[in-house]
């Protein structure tokens, strides 16, 4: 078994945590602590795979730690050591710590090594799950999104430019499951599919929906969501595209009584993206823009609103006007780009990925475009 993954080994009796670490340290990469509170600081600090518990330590006992650990750290594998011989506690080290293995002590340093080898490989399963479900489902997503706004750029053109927002909020307050967000955002809109596309272009223009248009649009987050329900594990991700157009102060779209905190994270990010992008796209300036959102500051979570203007008194682009041959994947599109016979191609805003690139390439070769665009790189993409 590989020891580059490291094991946390927790017991308030020093000498068994010596005793373990010369025991163990020619096969396992071994850090110790003495009680559980120095527990959560290592583990905050760095990565771990596996953590061994002992039960009744001072202060913290071991199914509060494991609690805390899972919480936490939800990946890392749990271990449980303890000298009581009740039934209560693997019963609440179970149900509190959901822990992979439980030993009475004393326990057999070959049984403790046979776990701790089991726990590795256990971990390896459940990172190897989890970058198979956020990588291939992000990829299969961009897939279709790029498909999307290929078909229908006036409904699905301004995704890239909302997913990088939502980014950027996400990163700024902490969140972890980023991986959640960017999915979240790219498949906000999936709901417009019902829109006709006189409807869609209004909306790509900012301009009013009729009676009609506006009904339709009003189901889009509901039938976004109910789409992404229909795909294993996306819950989250169909609740926050559910609740996207809902008010801070419980005002709005679902019509229930969920209101401020309780709506979930990601729609709480997405109003505020979204209607920044729609008064962009109603032709407003970014100052005004923001303004108007101020003036109704009811509407949002202060908190992630704050956050979004920070990100964006922060962004840092250098603006150009080149070749079409020189675009690269990440430049942003500054304006819409249609064909020579008015056709929209692309959407202000729009980040470039390969297969955007090859098709803008395409359109050149046929003369169906002028040989100027002009496009904003981030400081990040100019020195990559």
């Amino acid at each position: 078994m590989s020891i580059t993954e490291q094991v946390l080994l927790v017991d308030d009796e020093v000498k068994i945590l010596d005793s373990l670490r010369r025991q163990f340290h020619k096969k396992f990469k071994i850090k110790t602590a003495s009680s559980g509170d120095v527990a959560l600081h290592l583990i905050k600090k760095e990565k771990f795979a596996v953590i061994v518990s002992d039960m009744n330590m001072p202060g913290m006992n071991g199914v509060e730690l494991l609690e805390q650990v899972k919480e936490l750290r939800p990946n890392i594998v749990r271990v449980m050591l303890t000298g009581n011989a009740d039934t209560v506690t693997p019963v609440e080290a179970i149900n509190k710590g959901d822990v992979f293995r439980f030993h009475n002590k004393p326990c057999h340093l070959d049984v403790l090594e046979k776990t701790i080898n089991d726990a590795l490989k256990q971990h390896q399963l459940i990172m190897a799950e989890k970058e198979l479900l956020e990588g291939t489902l992000t990829g299969s997503i961009q897939i279709l999104t790029e498909l999307l706004s290929i078909i229908n750029p006036e409904a699905f053109g301004r995704t890239s430019q909302i997913k990088q927002y939502t980014l950027d909020i996400g990163r700024s307050l902490g969140i972890k499951k980023l991986w959640q967000l960017e999915v979240m955002a790219s498949l906000s809109l999936i709901g417009c599919i019902l829109l006709p596309s006189e409807a869609t272009k209004k909306l790509s223009l900012g301009q009013v929906l009729n009676e009609e248009e506006q009904a339709l649009f009003n189901m889009h987050p509901k039938t976004g969501a109910d789409l992404i329900n229909k795909i294993p594990r996306m819950k989250t991700i169909a609740n926050g595209i559910l609740y996207q157009e809902k008010l801070f102060d419980g005002t709005g779209l679902p019509n229930d009584d969920v209101k401020g905190k309780d709506i979930p994270v990601g729609a709480r990010i997405l109003k505020v993206v979204m209607d920044y992008d729609r008064l962009l796209s109603s032709g407003r300036s970014p100052d005004l823009a923001m303004e108007c959102m101020k003036g109704q500051a009811h509407h949002y979570d202060p908190d992630i609103l704050n956050a979004f203007f920070n990100c964006l008194g922060n962004e840092d682009f250098e603006q150009q006007t080149i070749s079409v041959r020189s675009l690269q994947e990440g430049m942003l599109i500054t304006e819409n780009l249609y064909t020579k016979t008015g056709r929209l191609v692309l959407c202000k805003g729009q980040e470039l990925t390969p297969t955007l690139c090859n098709q803008l390439f395409k359109l050149l070769d046929n003369e169906a475009i002028t040989d100027r665009i002009t496009i904003k790189i981030k400081d990040a993409a100019k020195s990559a």
